[in-house]
C-alpha cells in the first residue's frame, strides 16, 4: 500500500497487516490479505473506501465471507470487512435501514419480533445484508429485490449515492453491485410487512429445518456452488452425471447434496475450483448446459 495511503488510512482505522483468510472464508482455505481493517460505523467505511479509491488501491469488500474463497496465493491489496459495521434503524413501522455489514440471520430475528414478514426465506442463509444485496439472495420463492426500497452505495467516481430498487438492476443472483466493481454498499432500506409473529416464526422455522435436512451444513463449504441454470437445477444435473461423492484432493461434491461442493478434509482453495471446474466441463460434455460459478474468488 501506498505509504500516503497508509498513513491516511491509520489515521481513521487500525490497519492490520498479513491475515490469513481462512479465518473468514466460508471454505475455510486461501492464503493471507496483505493488508485488512474493520469499519465500525459509516463514516470509517467511507473515510477507508475514498483513500484507497484516491490512491488507485485494490481493495476486496467482504461480509461473512460466506460466497467469498481467497486464492491459496493470498490477497496483494487491503480486505475491507464489513462484519463490524452492524446497524438497523426503524424509519416507519415496516421500513428499516440496515447497514451492509448486518447478519442476515439476526436481522431475521429482530423483524420477526416486532411482526414484520417478507424475510422468512433467509433466514438460515449465513451472510449479511450487503453481500445478500449484492448478489440478490433468495430462497424458498423470495429474494432481497422484492423487499428493497433502496440502497445507498460508494462509488469510485462520485462518492456516496442512492439508487432505488430499479437502479439496482437486479436480476437472478445479480445485481448492479456484483457487476460494477467501483460500487460498493453501505446500507439497504427494506420495505416489508406488518404480520403475525407466530406466523413468521413458523415459517422461519420450517425454512431452517429444511436447510439443515437438505444441505451438508457440518462441512465448510460456500453454499450452492454454481447458480441454478435457467429451467433446470444445477444440483440435479450434476447428480445426473454421477458426480455426486466426487473427490478432488481434499475438496468434494457433497453426497448429501450435489449442489454444495466442500472441503472435506483439509482442502486448499485450488483443490475447490479445480472440482468445480471439473463439474462445470463434465456437465457442459455430458448435457451441454453451461454452469456458472456463484462463489467470488478473492484473487
Amino acid at each position: 500500500m501506498n505509504s500516503e495511503a497508509y498513513k491516511k488510512i491509520s489515521s481513521l482505522i487500525e490497519i492490520e497487516e498479513n491475515i490469513p483468510m481462512h479465518e473468514f472464508t466460508g471454505f475455510q482455505t486461501g492464503g493471507v490479505a496483505d493488508y485488512y481493517v474493520a469499519p465500525t460505523n459509516k463514516n470509517a467505511l467511507v473515510g477507508v473506501l475514498e483513500i484507497l479509491s484516491e490512491y488507485d488501491e485494490e481493495y476486496f469488500l467482504l461480509g461473512n465471507g460466506t460466497n467469498v474463497i481467497c486464492s491459496d496465493d493470498g490477497y496483494r491489496g487491503t480486505v475491507v470487512h464489513t462484519s463490524k459495521f452492524k446497524t438497523v434503524n426503524f424509519n416507519e413501522p415496516n421500513v428499516i435501514s440496515v447497514s451492509s455489514g448486518y447478519s442476515i440471520n439476526r436481522l431475521c430475528k429482530i423483524v420477526m419480533r416486532k411482526g414484520l414478514a417478507g424475510l422468512e426465506f433467509a433466514y438460515g442463509i449465513p451472510g449479511t445484508l450487503g453481500g445478500a444485496v449484492f448478489m440478490n439472495a433468495g430462497a424458498y420463492g423470495g429474494e432481497l429485490s422484492n423487499i428493497v426500497q433502496s440502497a445507498t452505495a460508494f462509488d469510485k467516481s462520485r462518492g456516496v449515492i442512492e439508487l432505488d430498487n430499479q437502479q439496482c438492476e437486479f436480476g437472478y443472483r445479480k445485481s448492479l453491485f456484483s457487476r460494477n466493481v467501483d460500487l460498493t454498499i453501505i446500507s439497504a432500506v427494506l420495505k416489508l410487512e406488518i404480520g403475525d409473529v407466530d406466523e413468521i416464526d413458523r415459517k422461519m422455522t420450517e425454512n431452517y429445518v429444511r436447510r439443515v435436512e437438505k444441505q451438508p451444513l457440518n462441512f465448510p463449504s460456500c453454499g450452492s456452488t454454481f447458480k441454478r441454470p435457467v429451467g433446470d437445477y444445477a444440483s440435479r444435473l450434476i447428480d445426473l452425471c454421477n458426480l455426486k461423492g466426487y473427490s478432488y484432493g481434499g475438496a468434494q461434491v457433497s453426497e448429501k447434496h450435489a449442489g454444495f461442493i466442500i472441503n472435506r478434509s483439509n482442502a486448499t482453495t485450488n483443490d475447490i475450483l479445480g472440482l468445480a471446474d471439473y463439474v462445470s466441463k463434465t456437465v457442459k460434455e455430458m448435457t451441454n448446459v453451461e454452469l456458472e460459478m456463484e462463489v467470488r474468488v478473492m484473487e
